[in-house]
């Protein structure tokens, strides 16, 4: 690069080196090469996304969930798959490393990671030669008769997925919300029966309907009372469900209870099986199924000066619905 002198300056050279740098500058900007940084856009806030397809014995499956986490095990990317088995998921600016993690739940329940670290295509192969059964017998209270019950499942450890992931099992999405159950199911006959990722499971069975206090209903709601293991023994229950290791075929015995309102502000439950967790868990329960009721109940215009009767509190014995 030529340099102007000071007998440039005084012979008028210099004034053609600056016309000439203009020049070029202005040739620049024409052909879209700024001499500034290009301010960032929403584009460039994002990598090539991570794609590929989740079958089932070579069958692609709708309706998987594929979720991106990072290395702490922290949601920041969900995607459902389509007819097709397909996925694509964003990958956040900076992303470096974590593991993508799909979720099944018909025809296998459970779920498998893989670790990752940029953006790819990374399919999930399910095989049911790789799970096991989970079945059931129900045993209803003497002289009740089942219309229906709500059976849910949720992983707290599977093969395949590392311990920093298991808060993933249950989001919801990125945020931190958790879903109450991962799969919830309604049956109407007394037996169930699922196809499972190997691991630590737990297991609910209860029928929980919201009714008016002074309707009685034909079928009372029931919650299990007792679980028994093939070799006759009894898990003890934490929070109204049953903690399974489920690393073979496993075939359980359910029996259920009656629960019942004593017209005040609490649950009593039948038998010797109610204890202060288990009635805890269906406070909260009940408490969530009248807030998802008042909240579609339609708006009801009174008649000015008529009066309203009013029902006497209740407890809480909703169940919290989880996927169906």
């Amino acid at each position: 690069m030529a340099f102007a002198t000071s007998s440039d300056v005084r012979s008028g050279t210099f004034r053609g080196f600056l016309i000439a740098a203009l020049a070029g500058l202005s040739a620049a900007a024409a052909c879209g090469h700024s001499p500034e940084a290009r301010p960032e856009t929403k584009e460039d806030s994002v990598q090539a996304p991570f794609r590929g397809t989740v079958r089932v014995d070579g069958n692609p499956i709708r309706g998987a969930d594929v979720l991106l986490l990072d290395a702490a095990g922290k949601v920041v990317a969900v995607a459902q798959t389509d007819e097709a088995g397909g996925y694509r998921l964003a990958s956040p600016a900076g992303f470096s490393r974590g593991m993508l993690l799909a979720r099944l739940y018909r025809p296998i329940v459970g779920a498998r990671a893989t670790a990752v670290t940029h953006p790819a295509e990374t399919g999930f192969d399910f095989a049911t030669r790789d799970t096991v059964a989970l079945a059931g017998d129900v045993e209803a209270p003497a002289g009740v008769t089942l219309d229906f019950l709500d059976v849910s499942l949720t992983p707290r450890a599977l093969d395949g997925v590392p311990a920093s992931a298991a808060m993933a099992l249950i989001a919801v999405d990125t945020g931190p919300a958790l879903k109450a159950s991962y799969l919830t199911e309604q049956i109407q006959q007394p037996r169930f029966a699922f196809r499972v990722v190997p691991g630590t499971w737990e297991l609910l069975v209860n029928r929980v309907v919201e009714e008016a206090p002074t309707v009685k209903p034909s079928t009372p709601n029931l919650t299990n009372a007792e679980l028994t293991l093939p070799d006759g023994s009894k898990p003890a229950q934490a929070f109204g469900a049953y903690r399974l290791e489920v690393r073979h075929d496993l075939h359980v015995r359910v029996r259920l209870e009656a629960i019942e309102h004593d017209g005040q502000q609490d649950l009593l439950l039948r038998g010797a099986g109610g204890g202060v967790e288990r009635r805890a868990a269906l406070r909260r329960r009940r408490r969530s199924s009248r807030r998802r009721a008042a909240a579609v109940r339609p708006a009801v215009r009174e008649a000015p000066g008529a009066a309203r009767a009013r029902a006497p509190a209740v407890g809480d014995r909703g169940a919290e619905p989880g996927r169906r």
